[in-house]
């Protein structure tokens, strides 16, 4: 059986009236359980009936949940049993209602175990519990017994209250534990479910960590090149101006002044190509913050049923910050604008940019050279 025929399969075997009502009644009984469970206060160490619950859950296996895992998980002519799933059926939906399928059968085994644990274990503490209050009822008989023989024996006295006052503390001792047992039958339930929401929060925020790191390494090796590369041009171009004599003859200005009016210029050039690029990399920092709070924000948009967001706004806004974000990283914001609606093109009258300032505050005059200042 090739995948595209085992996943054909699956999505006739699920998406069938009969047995979709079928696996819904299954389902319905299956939560009337978890919810009574929860549905009575917790008192005196205990909230429900552990007969009660094991009764029911065989009668629901038996009636109900049984041909539900044989005709969904177990039957071999459908494929789920044999796994080996391909990428597409991964994320199939017929796969998927298979798999949720498949957990709450493991749900159903893993709550009957565990009430079946707690009966032994309950049993256990009981019988302790009767033992311990059959030796302290023996211990008082005898206490009283002692009294009336003979009441001048302090020593025996006190002895057999050590012993009653041992006795007590041994049996509040099994009955806070019995409590406690009990109170951790429900609490490991939603404490599973909180671990699975903080793992699968966890991992998000780490791969995007990751991923921002991965980008300002690779942004900070292209800007080094690009200003090494800028820095050398300019330096060629200059040279190339000297060697041809582009610049007029003067008899005011010296080579040392000419010079010092280069290395200033070069240096504006460099502090404000630098500006620029700590610009371009504030922004695109900002807006992966935005996509970060966006995409946390998604988790609360999305149908459950069918894992889509269902704000057509938010999507639209989420792809316009992700567009801004990829034309960031490749210099091409300008671009990118063009493809925006309207109004990510205009700025209101009043609103004022702070321009940037180069080092040399001065106006700088290039000093211009004739042949005796150039040649001495």
């Amino acid at each position: 059986m090739d995948n595209k025929d085992r996943l054909n399969k699956m999505a006739r075997l699920v998406f069938n009236q009969g047995n979709l009502g079928q696996l819904k009644e299954a389902m319905n009984v299956l939560l009337d359980v978890y919810a009574d469970m929860l549905a009575v206060p917790f008192e005196h160490g205990t909230c429900f009936s552990h007969d009660d619950i094991l009764e029911r859950l065989e009668q629901i296996d038996q009636k109900k949940w049984r041909p539900i895992r044989n005709m969904f998980l177990m039957d071999p002519f459908y494929g789920y049993s044999k796994g080996n799933f391909s990428e597409d059926e991964k994320i199939s939906p017929a796969k998927l209602m298979l798999d949720l399928i498949n957990v709450m059968d493991q749900i159903k085994t893993d709550q009957t175990n565990k009430i079946e644990h707690y009966q032994v274990t309950m049993a256990k503490l009981s019988k302790e519990k009767q033992d311990t209050e059959n030796t302290l009822a023996k211990t008082e008989r005898l206490l009283r017994e002692e009294r009336s023989f003979n009441s001048h024996d302090r020593t025996d006295l006190k002895t057999a209250q050590g012993s009653i006052t041992f006795l007590e503390g041994v049996l509040k001792e099994k009955n806070e534990k019995i409590a406690e047992l009990q109170r951790e039958k429900n609490v490991q339930l939603w404490e599973r479910e909180k671990e699975r929401l903080f793992g699968e929060t966890e991992k998000k925020i780490k791969n995007l960590e990751n991923e921002v790191a991965e980008q300002k390494r690779i942004n900070d090796s292209i800007t080094r090149k690009l200003l090494q590369i800028e820095e050398n041009n300019k330096m060629l171009r200059m040279k190339q101006d000297l060697s041809k004599g582009s610049f007029p003859p003067s008899t005011n200005k010296s080579n040392e002044e000419l010079k010092r009016a280069i290395y200033l210029l070069e240096k504006d050039v460099i502090f404000l190509e630098q500006n620029l690029y700590e610009q371009q990399r504030t922004f695109a920092t900002i807006l992966l913050g935005v996509k970060t709070d966006l995409l946390i924000i998604s988790d609360n948009l999305t149908d459950p049923d069918t894992g889509q967001v269902i704000d057509k706004d938010f999507v639209r806004v989420c792809d316009i910050t992700s567009k801004l974000f990829q034309a960031m990283k490749d210099g091409e914001i300008q671009d990118a604008q063009k493809s925006l609606p309207p109004h990510y093109s205009y700025l209101p009258s009043d609103f004022k940019i702070k321009r940037i300032k180069r080092i040399s505050r001065s106006k700088i005059q290039i000093p211009i050279l004739n042949d005796k200042d150039e040649y001495g």
